[in-house]
């Protein structure tokens, strides 16, 4: 048995394969979009779809789940959404830009959350140390005086 570790990012594999297999059992996701429906539902149309996973891999994981998820997104805003409507899609291999620069990776993230935050007026804070009750929900909207410091 696998056990995780504070220590290590994914536990070490135990076998010699390792395999990710998605199935085809949802071709229309249907589920997915139910999901960016209930995005849309609570936040409005303006949705940001941020991809932090690999880009690239040597033995393809999180690869395969980042191809899989730009595909969805895609799907949806070809055959659900308006133009005027469609998701904005903003992929960053994290991991790889984090060995090449810290500084400049922070720098990439804060921009993005500052231009999110600017184009859709809304920004969500959930507090993780507590509990399920005591979760911030900080909602801002017509930020116009908000500047990045």
């Amino acid at each position: 048995m696998q056990q995780p570790s504070l220590l290590v990012g994914k536990p070490p594999i135990e076998s010699k394969h390792v395999l990710i297999v998605v199935t085809n059992s949802d071709p229309l996701l249907i589920s997915t979009r139910k999901h960016f429906s209930d995005l849309v539902s609570r936040y409005g149309k303006n949705i940001y779809c941020v991809n932090l996973m690999k880009a690239m891999e040597p033995v393809p994981r999180e690869s395969i789940l980042s191809d899989h998820y730009s595909a969805a997104v895609d799907f949806i805003n070809k055959y659900d959404l308006k133009p005027e409507e469609a998701m904005h899609y903003v992929h960053i291999d994290f991991k790889a830009n984090l060995k090449q620069d810290k500084k400049a990776l922070v720098d990439k993230i804060h921009l993005l959350a500052y231009f999110c935050i600017m184009r859709t007026g809304l920004f969500v804070c959930i507090n993780s140390s507590r509990t399920e009750y005591e979760n911030c929900y900080l909602v801002i909207r017509n930020i116009s005086n908000y500047r990045m410091e």
